[in-house]
Protein backbone atom coordinates (compact mmCIF):
# COMPACT_ATOMS: atom_id res chain seq x y z
CA UNK A 1 0.00 0.00 0.00
CA UNK A 2 1.26 3.40 -0.89
CA UNK A 3 -0.27 7.10 -0.92
CA UNK A 4 0.37 10.27 -0.42
CA UNK A 5 -1.17 13.59 0.13
CA UNK A 6 -1.40 16.69 -1.67
CA UNK A 7 -2.53 19.98 -0.16
CA UNK A 8 -3.99 22.57 -3.13
CA UNK A 9 -4.27 26.61 -2.47
CA UNK A 10 -7.98 26.62 -4.05
CA UNK A 11 -10.36 24.68 -5.56
CA UNK A 12 -8.81 25.82 -8.71
CA UNK A 13 -5.36 24.28 -8.01
CA UNK A 14 -7.05 21.53 -6.56
CA UNK A 15 -8.71 20.73 -9.83
CA UNK A 16 -5.85 21.30 -11.71
CA UNK A 17 -4.00 18.84 -9.68
CA UNK A 18 -6.39 16.30 -10.07
CA UNK A 19 -6.59 16.22 -14.29
CA UNK A 20 -2.93 16.77 -14.28
CA UNK A 21 -3.08 13.30 -12.40
CA UNK A 22 -5.80 11.87 -14.35
CA UNK A 23 -4.60 12.95 -17.67
CA UNK A 24 -0.67 11.09 -16.64
CA UNK A 25 -1.75 7.94 -15.37
CA UNK A 26 -3.39 5.22 -17.96
CA UNK A 27 -5.53 3.29 -14.93
CA UNK A 28 -7.36 6.17 -12.23
CA UNK A 29 -10.14 5.54 -9.58
CA UNK A 30 -11.30 8.97 -9.11
CA UNK A 31 -13.68 9.31 -5.87
CA UNK A 32 -14.56 13.32 -5.02
CA UNK A 33 -15.65 13.76 -1.48
CA UNK A 34 -16.61 16.93 -2.71
CA UNK A 35 -19.40 15.89 -4.20
CA UNK A 36 -20.29 13.36 -1.47
CA UNK A 37 -18.89 13.97 1.50
CA UNK A 38 -17.76 11.56 4.54
CA UNK A 39 -19.29 12.90 7.17
CA UNK A 40 -18.25 16.52 6.94
CA UNK A 41 -15.09 14.97 5.40
CA UNK A 42 -13.82 16.65 1.60
CA UNK A 43 -11.20 15.91 -0.96
CA UNK A 44 -10.78 14.30 -3.89
CA UNK A 45 -8.65 10.47 -3.79
CA UNK A 46 -7.28 9.18 -6.68
CA UNK A 47 -6.09 5.61 -6.80
CA UNK A 48 -3.68 5.28 -9.86
CA UNK A 49 -2.04 1.81 -11.07
CA UNK A 50 1.97 2.16 -11.21
CA UNK A 51 3.63 -1.46 -11.80
CA UNK A 52 0.35 -3.49 -10.90
CA UNK A 53 0.44 -1.80 -7.35
CA UNK A 54 -2.17 0.84 -6.27
CA UNK A 55 -1.32 4.14 -5.01
CA UNK A 56 -3.37 6.31 -3.34
CA UNK A 57 -3.17 10.56 -3.98
CA UNK A 58 -5.23 12.52 -1.58
CA UNK A 59 -5.94 16.05 -2.78
CA UNK A 60 -6.93 18.54 -0.31
CA UNK A 61 -7.55 22.19 -0.46
CA UNK A 62 -6.01 24.38 2.52
CA UNK A 63 -9.46 24.08 4.00
CA UNK A 64 -10.20 20.51 3.36
CA UNK A 65 -7.12 19.57 5.16
CA UNK A 66 -7.67 21.97 8.00
CA UNK A 67 -11.14 20.44 8.45
CA UNK A 68 -9.64 16.74 8.39
CA UNK A 69 -6.82 17.64 10.91
CA UNK A 70 -9.86 19.11 13.13
CA UNK A 71 -11.40 16.14 12.82
CA UNK A 72 -8.40 13.69 13.92
CA UNK A 73 -7.75 15.86 16.99
CA UNK A 74 -11.45 15.38 18.12
CA UNK A 75 -10.70 11.65 17.19
CA UNK A 76 -7.64 11.22 19.19
CA UNK A 77 -8.38 13.61 22.34
CA UNK A 78 -12.36 12.43 22.41
CA UNK A 79 -13.59 9.50 20.61
CA UNK A 80 -12.21 7.70 17.83
CA UNK A 81 -15.70 7.36 16.29
CA UNK A 82 -15.68 11.45 15.59
CA UNK A 83 -14.11 10.45 12.49
CA UNK A 84 -16.99 8.02 11.21
CA UNK A 85 -20.17 10.02 12.17
CA UNK A 86 -20.21 9.05 15.67
CA UNK A 87 -19.03 10.45 18.89
CA UNK A 88 -20.75 13.21 20.82
CA UNK A 89 -23.60 14.78 18.69
CA UNK A 90 -22.83 18.46 19.38
CA UNK A 91 -19.08 17.99 17.67
CA UNK A 92 -20.32 16.27 14.76
CA UNK A 93 -23.47 19.01 14.54
CA UNK A 94 -20.18 21.40 14.48
CA UNK A 95 -17.81 19.55 12.20
CA UNK A 96 -20.53 19.36 9.94
CA UNK A 97 -21.34 23.24 10.10
CA UNK A 98 -17.42 24.26 9.66
CA UNK A 99 -17.32 21.46 6.51
CA UNK A 100 -20.37 23.29 4.63
CA UNK A 101 -18.96 26.83 5.41
CA UNK A 102 -15.49 25.82 4.27
CA UNK A 103 -17.55 24.48 1.01
CA UNK A 104 -19.47 27.40 0.97
CA UNK A 105 -16.50 29.92 1.50
CA UNK A 106 -14.55 27.39 -1.29
CA UNK A 107 -17.50 27.58 -4.01
CA UNK A 108 -17.58 31.74 -3.80
CA UNK A 109 -13.57 31.59 -3.97
CA UNK A 110 -13.66 29.99 -7.57
CA UNK A 111 -17.22 31.73 -8.69
CA UNK A 112 -15.16 34.81 -8.01
CA UNK A 113 -11.65 34.09 -9.31
CA UNK A 114 -12.82 31.31 -12.14
CA UNK A 115 -14.24 34.20 -14.04
CA UNK A 116 -12.33 36.21 -16.54
CA UNK A 117 -14.60 39.45 -16.17
CA UNK A 118 -12.53 40.97 -12.91
CA UNK A 119 -10.37 43.52 -13.03
CA UNK A 120 -6.85 42.66 -11.83
CA UNK A 121 -7.51 45.39 -9.00
CA UNK A 122 -10.81 43.75 -8.51
CA UNK A 123 -9.28 40.58 -8.04
CA UNK A 124 -6.74 41.91 -5.44
CA UNK A 125 -9.19 43.49 -3.36
CA UNK A 126 -11.37 39.82 -3.56
CA UNK A 127 -8.61 37.96 -2.56
CA UNK A 128 -7.39 40.22 0.37
CA UNK A 129 -10.78 40.18 1.65
CA UNK A 130 -11.01 36.13 1.05
CA UNK A 131 -7.89 35.23 2.47
CA UNK A 132 -8.48 37.30 5.71
CA UNK A 133 -11.90 35.37 6.21
CA UNK A 134 -10.20 32.23 5.27
CA UNK A 135 -7.69 33.26 7.60
CA UNK A 136 -10.34 33.72 10.09
CA UNK A 137 -12.13 30.20 9.76
CA UNK A 138 -9.08 28.53 10.45
CA UNK A 139 -8.28 30.75 13.18
CA UNK A 140 -11.82 29.70 14.42
CA UNK A 141 -11.01 25.73 13.70
CA UNK A 142 -7.60 26.06 15.89
CA UNK A 143 -9.68 27.28 18.84
CA UNK A 144 -12.47 24.54 18.83
CA UNK A 145 -9.73 21.84 18.60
Amino acid sequence: IAGCRIVAESIQEQNKIVSQVKTSFSSVVLIDRRLKPSYGYRAVHLIIKVDEKLIEIQVRTILQHEWAELSERFSDKIDPAIKYGGGASTIQESLLKLSKHYADYEELEADIFGSSHETKEAETKWRDKMNKLKNELIRLAKLIG
